[in-house]
C-alpha cells in the first residue's frame, strides 16, 4: 500500500511539472519573513499563454506582487521575463530597507536568479535605485551590505565608460550583449557591431541619409539598392550572422518616395506611393512582386488578420501595419507625451514618456498591475525608440542606449550621426541562445 501511495505521489508530482512546463502556469501565495514581519508574496507563473492576435506565444513569465501581511496592502510589484522552468516559490528570501519614509526590497530567487536592482516606493511609485543613488547616505550602505553578502547588480556600480574606436563609431565594448548585434546604417551600408565583431559594409557608392524603407526581419538585415536617381530595382538581403549579401532584382522601378508597411512572416511589403504600387518581397523566393496597385486591391495586415484596402487608401493614408494598442483611461492622469504598448498580455507592459523638470521620465507598468508605476530611469531627450522583448534601446544626443532590468541602463555606441539623424539609423538583432 505504501509502495503504491509513493508511485501516486511521483505521478503527482511528474504531472505538475509537465503542466508548469508544457500546458500553462500556477497562481500560489505564500509568506517570508524579513526583518521580524511576515510579508505575503503573491507569485504568478506564465508559460506558453496565447495573446489574442499574436501570432506567437507570450515569453515564460514570473509575476510578483508583495504585501502587507498585516493590512493586505500590495506594497511591490515586478516580473521576470526568461526560459524559467516554473519552480514553485521561486522567492526564497526578501532583504528589506525601511528608513527615512523611504521602503525598498530586494528579492532574492532560487538558483541564483537574482537579476533585478533594489525596488523602492517613494511617494505612489517605484522607484529603482539607480535613480536614487548618492542621494540617500544610508540607503547607499545598505547596497553596500548587500554586495558583502555576495548580491550584485550592474547598477550599483560605477558605469565603465571606456570605448574603442573603429571608424567614426565609439564602442562601449564591456556593455555589450554576448548574443546582441548592432547594425548602424553610415549612408553607404551598415557597421555590424556585436562582442565578438567589428564589421563595415559598404553596398551602394553615393550617400543616402533616408534609410527608412531598411528592415531587419530575422538575422536578415534588407535594403533597398539606392543607387538609381529617384527609383530602385534591386533589393540587397544582407546576412547579419554570416555577412554574406545576395540582390534581389526585379523588373520594376520602384520609387524612392515610398513607404515600408510592414513584414509578415519574413514577407516585406513595401509601397511605391508615386506610382500606387504594393510591392510583396518574399526574401526567401528572392523574388519581388506586385500585389496591389489601381487595379488590385492592395494587403492590409492589422491585428493579426488580413485585410483589403484599395491602394488610394492605403497611399493616402499611409496604412502600416500593426495592432490596435488598448491604452487604460487610467494613465490619462500622467499627461505622457507617449505610451506604448509591448509584448502581450501576461509578458508585456505599457511604457510611459513624461518630462519631469526638464528631462524625459520613463515609466513602465504591468500589463497585469495598471496601477504601479515604475521608474526605469531619465534622459535630457530621448529619439528612435525601438522595444527588443523586454529590453529599450533609444538616441539621447550621440549614444545609443540599452535599458533592462538586469544591466540597467547602459550607453553602448557613440556616433557623431547621432546627433543629426535619428531616421532608422540603428537596429538590433538578438541570436537565440
Amino acid at each position: 500500500m505504501l509502495g503504491i501511495i509513493i508511485v501516486l505521489f511521483i505521478m503527482y508530482i511528474i504531472g505538475q511539472i509537465l503542466y508548469n512546463n508544457l500546458l500553462g502556469g500556477f497562481v500560489i501565495n505564500y509568506r517570508i519573513k524579513a526583518n521580524d514581519k511576515y510579508y505575503e508574496i503573491k507569485e504568478v507563473y506564465n508559460n506558453r499563454y496565447k495573446t489574442n492576435n499574436n501570432k506567437d506565444y507570450d515569453i515564460n513569465s514570473y509575476y510578483y506582487e508583495i504585501l502587507n501581511n498585516d493590512e493586505d496592502e500590495m506594497l511591490f510589484s515586478f516580473k521576470l521575463i526568461g526560459d524559467y522552468r516554473g519552480i514553485q516559490n521561486f522567492i526564497k528570501d526578501i532583504k528589506i530597507y525601511n528608513k527615512k519614509d523611504l521602503f525598498c526590497v530586494y528579492p532574492i530567487f532560487k538558483e541564483h536568479n537574482n537579476q533585478l536592482d533594489l525596488l523602492c516606493r517613494v511617494k505612489d511609485k517605484q522607484v529603482n535605485y539607480a535613480n536614487l543613488r548618492q542621494t540617500d547616505n544610508q540607503l547607499d550602505e545598505f547596497i553596500e551590505d548587500l554586495k558583502e553578502e555576495g548580491y550584485s547588480h550592474p547598477a550599483w556600480q560605477k558605469i565603465n565608460m571606456e570605448t574603442e574606436k573603429y571608424e567614426q563609431l565609439n564602442i562601449f565594448e564591456q556593455h555589450l550583449l554576448t548574443n546582441q548585434n548592432i547594425i548602424i546604417w553610415h549612408y553607404k551600408g551598415f557597421y555590424n557591431i556585436s562582442s565578438k565583431h567589428k564589421r563595415k559594409k559598404d553596398l551602394i557608392k553615393k550617400d543616402v541619409y533616408n534609410n527608412s524603407l531598411a528592415v531587419l526581419t530575422d538575422q536578415y538585415y534588407v535594403v533597398p539598392d539606392y543607387s538609381g536617381a529617384g527609383f530602385f530595382d534591386t533589393i540587397i538581403i544582407n546576412n547579419i550572422l554570416t555577412s554574406s549579401s545576395i540582390p534581389i532584382e526585379s523588373n520594376y522601378q520602384i520609387s524612392t518616395d515610398a513607404f515600408l508597411q510592414g513584414v509578415v512572416n519574413n514577407y516585406i511589403y513595401i509601397v511605391d506611393k508615386r506610382n500606387h504600387v504594393q510591392y510583396e518581397v518574399d526574401i526567401n523566393q528572392r523574388k519581388i512582386s506586385i500585389v496591389g496597385d489601381k487595379n488590385i486591391k492592395g494587403r492590409y495586415y492589422y491585428n493579426g488578420k488580413w485585410e483589403e484596402r484599395s491602394i488610394y487608401e492605403i497611399v493616402n493614408e499611409e496604412l502600416v501595419f500593426g495592432y490596435e494598442q488598448s491604452i487604460p483611461d487610467k494613465f490619462k492622469q500622467y499627461n505622457a507625451f507617449q505610451i506604448n504598448e509591448v509584448l502581450g498580455d501576461t509578458d508585456g507592459y505599457y511604457y510611459l514618456y513624461i518630462k519631469e523638470n526638464n528631462e524625459i521620465a520613463v515609466y513602465r507598468c504591468d500589463k497585469q498591475n495598471i496601477n504601479m508605476l515604475t521608474l526605469l530611469f531619465r534622459a535630457p531627450n530621448l529619439n528612435s525608440v525601438k522595444y527588443v522583448n523586454d529590453s529599450i534601446y533609444f538616441l539621447s544626443d550621440d549614444t545609443l542606449y540599452m535599458y533592462q532590468d538586469q544591466t540597467g541602463l547602459l550607453p553602448l555606441v557613440k556616433y557623431p550621426e547621432f546627433h543629426f539623424n535619428q531616421n532608422n539609423i540603428y537596429d538590433i538583432y538578438i541570436e537565440n541562445k
